[in-house]
């Protein structure tokens, strides 16, 4: 289809914008030619380089791969340890708020909870504490079972909302403590 419109933008440059356009074609030449040299001079591909690097970055972005290496740093900072008294608190409010958002507390959680020492430890079981910066924010108890197909149940496990928000604990299991 053929257009009836008769209006057109004529658009020139100045004297001294031609100028000044002359000048910048020599330059893009001299650029260019720079460019050039550099490329014979170089062992390596520059645009092989650049294909490669949009490649790669196609498959996962420079965010992601920054997000990834953040997460590892922040996981060098997590550490296990074994339950101790003073992470009886942390043991009890952490389970409560995560027993309380996903099931229901039962008596048996009560008491479990209450005397972590006789329910789990003094049966043969075992509880994890995870630090992040010295803050537990994860726990993980393993009940000792009489099974021959299993040695430990996974009783109590619970991880604070602060660390799964960040996500601190993915790189290293579950819950951080098995």
């Amino acid at each position: 289809m053929q257009s009836h419109d008769k209006r057109r933008n004529v658009v020139g440059l100045t004297e001294k914008g031609a100028a000044l356009s002359e000048k910048m074609r020599i330059q893009h030449k001299d650029v260019g030619n720079a460019v050039e040299t550099l490329i014979n001079e170089a062992t390596n591909n520059l645009w092989e380089a650049i294909e490669e690097w949009e490649f790669l970055l196609g498959q996962k972005s420079l965010l992601k791969r920054v997000q990834e290496q953040k997460k590892i740093r922040e996981s060098k900072n997590v550490k296990i340890v074994s339950y101790k008294p003073e992470y009886q608190s942390a043991f009890k409010s952490l389970n409560e708020e995560w027993i309380s958002t996903y099931f229901e507390m039962e008596p048996a959680d009560y008491k479990a909870l209450d005397h972590p020492k006789e329910y789990i430890l003094d049966n043969s079981g075992q509880i994890f504490i995870a630090l992040y910066n010295d803050e537990p924010l994860g726990v993980c108890a393993l009940v000792k079972m009489e099974d021959h197909h299993y040695d430990f149940e996974m009783a109590k496990m619970a991880v604070s909302p602060k660390a799964q928000k960040h996500r601190l604990f993915d790189r290293i299991g579950c819950c951080a403590c098995c």
